[in-house]
């Protein structure tokens, strides 16, 4: 076979996104089912690893990969491993924060921990205290789950009072998956359903939260307000590529096997598109911002 028609089949089945699928959904059964033989110090950072991992796979699976046809890609998504999010709602809601003219506008960007200025000024200290200490990484590790899910909850609840119940079917199939993943837990591993909340979705959502941490800032100049981490190996292959994050918010559709070629070949043009938002590694990320807020999540522009 020649060299371009191996190219041709790698581009056409993508098939290094078929086999992370594979080891995602063959880790998780693996460890679930050995998971009551193990220490919690053993099974948490493995958990962690694969949930992470599984919510990076999910994102790509709804930015249109592996396949062409939207509902077996669906398939591939739905399995709710970190639990707390319907694979639908979370895909409606990343391509609306694609389509956000202004990004992490509290108005338009559904994924923003930014608060706009006048609800800001509204809320008690202790409130403040939260979401500053959310702005720190040991506060994103600690609270942020608990944020992103409640602001969920909110923006669902708020959606059934103004009688809209779009979301109730997707919700209602999503519970009886978690009911599904919880008699598996339960009945065949012998891994108590509490257990599992505290070794793999929660420690698995922070660890996503690491990657998401950075990714976008408020900035006067739209371009200015997407990073790039470049990071290690690991991070890398765990995150899916998406800590250089201006790559594929330019380019969605993008592989993410092939965005390091395409930000090596275009490195100098995308930091100065980005104007510099730039981290070497997650070590910098550490001490620059572990005990430090990164910022205050008052949203500083007016929305839009």
């Amino acid at each position: 076979m020649s060299q371009d028609r191996i190219r041709a089949v790698y581009r056409a089945y993508e098939w290094p996104t078929w086999l992370v699928i594979i080891a995602v959904y063959g880790g998780w059964f693996l460890l679930t089912f050995h998971a009551s033989s193990m220490s919690w110090w053993q099974l948490m950072p493995l958990g962690a690893i694969l949930i992470c991992w599984h919510m990076h796979i999910q994102h790509e699976i709804l930015h249109g990969h592996p396949t062409k046809w939207t509902f077996v890609n669906s398939l591939l998504g739905w399995p709710p491993l970190s639990l707390w999010i319907p694979y639908s709602i979370y895909r409606e809601s990343h391509i609306r924060h694609h389509a956000a003219d202004q990004l992490t506008s509290p108005g338009q960007d559904p994924e923003s921990f930014y608060v706009d200025a006048s609800e800001w000024c509204r809320y008690p200290r202790w409130k403040k205290r939260l979401y500053i200490f959310n702005q720190s990484l040991l506060g994103r590790f600690l609270v942020g789950p608990f944020l992103a899910m409640g602001g969920l909850l909110t923006q669902e609840g708020r959606m059934l009072l103004q009688g809209d119940f779009r979301h109730l079917p997707a919700w209602g199939f999503h519970g009886a998956l978690v009911a599904i993943i919880a008699w598996y837990l339960e009945n065949v591993c012998q891994l108590p359903f509490w257990q599992y909340i505290l070794t793999f979705a929660l420690p698995g959502t922070s660890l996503a939260l690491l990657r998401s941490f950075l990714e976008h800032r408020p900035a006067a100049e739209p371009g200015h307000r997407t990073a790039i981490v470049e990071g290690g190996f690991f991070t890398r292959f765990l995150f899916l590529n998406n800590n250089l994050h201006v790559v594929h918010h330019d380019h969605p559709g993008l592989p993410w096997y092939r965005i390091p070629a395409f930000y090596r070949a275009n490195r100098e043009a995308i930091l100065m598109h980005n104007g510099g938002y730039f981290y070497r590694s997650y070590s910098e990320v550490f001490r620059r911002h572990f005990w430090k807020a990164k910022d205050i999540p008052k949203y500083p522009f007016a929305r839009i």
